[in-house]
């Protein structure tokens, strides 16, 4: 009998094991596949500090799906042909069809990839449990700028008008006309780049898991990110004021003060540290835990799913993404070009 059952072990964990091995060469070739995406997004985020933060946004959203390992494990595997082929079907034709070569385009047919693999090889199951992190991976798409620009000249407005406030609290004589800002010796300009707006993106960027992750009720969330948006509001318009100080008093560099403290970034990171200030203070007193908290904690009533190789339909549906993504990655990489 005890011979049977380590046969029985032995056998179970190499089938764990092909199991495991067929997803990494599943992932593989959808790296390949979407090769040029990842290096296009890379390029985005390191050139344009708007998008910085998008180097961060798939490590933090595999950070969330790790806190619901446990959760997973439970979660029995129920494969979808009905969804998942024709969602994977749309991931990859707004791929083929992007001639111009959108980068927001491309981040939706990834996206709707993932989407469609987990449906198609997982179920509908995993992809409630995962729905979280996957949404968060449209903070790394950089598309948000067709939101952001009709913001502009408000927020242009707004800084200008608080800033033209706050050096006058001070005695500087300084008057403001819309986005101008008139001083004695120099006139400045709130340009777009010093309206604050495509800070909020980044600021809601890093709120959004804080608030998910540490914080269990929905109002604490909401008063987290929306005073992480409002602290950095109010800190660019103190930085637009501070420039004004600054250019009165011919401190420093003109438009960004000495040092270049006074650059759009320092909103930012004003915003970061005013967001974990704010998740230590919401979450003493917020009793029960998060989500992310909940679905880590093991459930002993519940009886772990353990992932396996049996029979042939799985494998069919590995191999079956498997060639449909290394045909798509020779296409897009060699005939495409």
């Amino acid at each position: 009998m005890t011979t049977i059952i380590k046969e029985n072990i032995i056998k179970h964990s190499q089938i764990d094991t092909k199991y495991w091995v067929w997803l990494a060469i599943l992932f593989g070739v959808f790296v390949f596949s979407y090769a040029n995406v990842f290096v296009t997004f890379i390029k985005v985020w390191w050139n344009s500090y708007i998008y910085s933060f998008g180097f961060i946004v798939p490590l933090i959203s595999l950070y969330i799906v790790w806190l619901q390992k446990d959760r997973l494990k439970r979660l029995k595997i129920s494969p979808s042909y009905i969804l998942g082929i024709p969602v994977i079907i749309g991931g990859i034709i707004l791929l083929i069809i992007n001639t111009q070569g959108r980068v927001s385009v491309q981040g939706f047919s990834l996206i709707t990839t993932i989407i469609g693999m987990i449906l198609l090889l997982l179920g509908s199951q995993f992809l409630k449990a995962l729905w979280f992190p996957i949404a968060y991976l449209l903070f790394m798409v950089p598309f948000w700028g067709i939101f952001t620009e009709r913001l502009n000249l408000p927020f242009q407005n707004f800084s200008a008008a608080l800033g033209t406030k706050m050096i006058q609290a001070i005695g500087i004589p300084v008057y403001r006309q819309s986005i101008y800002i008139e001083l004695p010796n120099i006139t400045l300009e709130v340009a777009k780049v010093c309206s604050g707006v495509n800070n909020l993106i980044a600021v809601a960027a890093i709120a959004i898991p804080l608030a998910y992750i540490f914080l269990r009720s929905w109002q604490r969330r909401v008063i987290l990110v929306c005073g992480g948006i409002i602290i950095s509001v109010l800190v660019n318009s103190f930085r637009v004021a501070l420039i004004g100080i600054f250019a009165y008093f011919n401190i420093g560099e003109v438009l960004h003060g000495p040092y270049h403290v006074l650059q759009a970034m320092s909103v930012s990171m004003v915003g970061f540290i005013a967001l974990f200030i704010g998740v230590w203070v919401l979450s003493r007193g917020d009793s029960g835990k998060s989500p992310a908290a909940r679905a880590a904690a093991p459930e002993p009533s519940l009886q772990s799913y353990q992932v396996s190789f049996k029979g042939n339909r799985i494998k069919h549906l590995f191999f079956l993404m498997t060639i449909i993504l290394i045909l798509i990655g020779i296409y897009i990489r060699f005939y495409r070009q």
